[in-house]
């Protein structure tokens, strides 16, 4: 064997043993179904041309007939994955029945000792079949993604095909076996082993850039949409700012318009205990100028001077609504407020032998958004006015209920305050009119409490719900849910 012999077999394999080592590395990170593929195929081609180049030193079933079916089998395998990038992948069991087919033709041509001749024939067309197949399909990616990589690869197969139908017409025409034995180095097998050399280059370097372009446009297509997210985002952060400006502004309006119902509702409910005050002023009068004693007139200003504070009552609570009707609210510790509210009417619940029971469901340190002086007042109102309401309608056992726990009312964590009593319950009249601006259970009393409950909840961002017991015993229930402090 000559120096050059060798050299050009040592150059060929160190080819062929680098282009697998360079598509693993090449692949890595990127492993699919079809980059798998493409590497076991390009293992058997390569395989392929490094046993035809040990042909000197192999038998000729190792040289020729093994050569064939690694490089027909590599083949098949890369048209599966050109199929899939496609997304037309084919049937399995078509490719084993043409390989099996392919592998029972290449033996019977070694058992006949035909290889030198029919051998050669059958392998270069149907190198050239296969390499047409792969034309067609990387011409139709081609027309979806365009792409130089593309037109490297189908120059790769155009030089596996093309040479090697050159060599068949070259021995139709000549009739000499030598014109399919590359080791011959005639014209014919030298343009032949030069192409296959280019082509073993340009496949699956035109493969490596097909690949390293489709990752380019998935990242690019990845980036679009990241920006499209961002965007989305921007626009709807935009949104949730105009929504909150709406809900400051529908929060001032409704204010307003519960400041507007308050004060109508003050004009008309403070007549009464200023004509009171007029009238008993009026008979205080006579009474002095008759001369009566001093306990009648005593009596007439104990009960003017209650009269006064009830007005007076009605000027504060309206002062007060109109300072939380800015919406100021702070995080507020609900547990200790509530406590001394049970502080300050567990005397007056005594004497009138009523019960108030309290039961907190949530820690020490639960805190919620209100203003604290207007939340007092309203759940004092609430178990004030439920102790006076035992009077007029005396039960056994009369008992108020003072509940809180935790509750989530759609993505926004809050906490529930409940009085309930064993009372006669609200009026069903005055259940229908809750939407409408009244005092307390007693259409004619002068307290604010239900009114404030209302209407402060809801500037608060809460709500408030205003029932009978349903739990088959009698009694009023008033439940507040307030939003919890972050």
């Amino acid at each position: 064997m000559s120096g050059t012999l060798a050299l050009l077999i040592s150059l060929i394999i160190a080819i062929e043993v680098a282009i697998p080592v360079g598509t693993y590395l090449l692949f890595k990170g990127r492993h699919d179904d079809k980059t798998r593929l493409w590497f076991i195929s390009v293992i058997c081609a390569s395989s392929s041309i490094v046993l035809v180049s040990l042909r000197p030193f192999l038998p000729e079933y190792l040289s020729h007939q093994i050569p064939w079916i690694f490089m027909v089998g590599g083949f098949l395998l890369m048209v599966e994955a050109i199929s899939r990038e496609l997304r037309h992948g084919g049937s399995w069991n078509g490719y084993w029945l043409f390989f099996i087919t392919w592998i029972v033709l290449v033996n019977i041509i070694y058992i006949l000792d035909l290889s030198a001749s029919l051998g050669f024939v059958a392998y270069s067309l149907c190198l050239a079949l296969i390499s047409f197949i792969l034309l067609a399909q990387i011409w139709r990616i081609n027309k979806k993604h365009p792409s130089k990589s593309l037109r490297i690869l189908q120059m790769g197969f155009l030089f596996y095909s093309l040479p090697a139908l050159a060599r068949v017409v070259a021995f139709l025409t000549t009739g000499s076996v030598e014109q399919l034995d590359v080791f011959k180095f005639n014209p014919v097998t030298n343009v032949l082993v030069f192409t296959y050399v280019l082509a073993a280059l340009f496949v699956p370097f035109g493969y490596w850039g097909f690949t390293l372009e489709k990752s380019e446009r998935e990242r690019e297509r990845a980036e679009a949409g990241e920006d499209r997210a961002t965007q989305e985002a921007d626009r709807f952060r935009k949104l949730v700012e105009e929504r909150d400006q709406l809900l400051v502004m529908n929060s001032r309006f409704a204010a307003l318009s519960a400041l507007s119902s308050f004060s109508a509702m003050l004009i008309h409910d403070i007549t009464q205990p200023l004509q009171t005050l007029q009238l008993g002023l009026e008979r205080l009068r006579t009474r002095l100028k008759r001369g009566e004693g001093a306990n009648e007139v005593l009596s007439d200003l104990v009960r003017l001077e209650r009269v006064s504070d009830r007005a007076s009552a009605l000027v504060d609570s309206l002062r007060n609504m109109m300072r939380s009707g800015e919406s100021v609210v702070s995080p507020v510790h609900l547990q200790p407020l509530l406590e001394r509210i049970a502080l300050i009417l567990g005397s007056p619940a005594l004497q009138k032998k009523v019960t108030i029971q309290t039961e907190f469901s949530v820690s020490a340190g639960c805190q919620v958004m209100c203003e604290p002086t207007m939340l007092q007042r309203i759940v004092f109102n609430l178990v004030s006015n439920a102790i006076t309401h035992f009077e007029q309608n005396p039960v056994m056992n009369p008992k108020v209920v003072l509940r809180v726990w935790p509750e989530i009312r759609g993505d926004r964590e809050g906490v529930l305050i409940e009085v309930s009593d064993n009372g006669a319950g609200f009026p069903p009249a005055l259940l229908e009119r809750l939407g409408q601006p009244w005092s307390s259970r007693n259409e004619g009393s002068m307290g604010l409490a239900l009114v404030l409950v209302k209407q402060v909840a809801t500037l608060w961002g809460g709500a408030v719900e205003m029932s009978n017991r349903t739990d088959g015993l009698s009694g009023a229930v008033v439940r507040i849910w307030l939003r919890q402090s972050a």
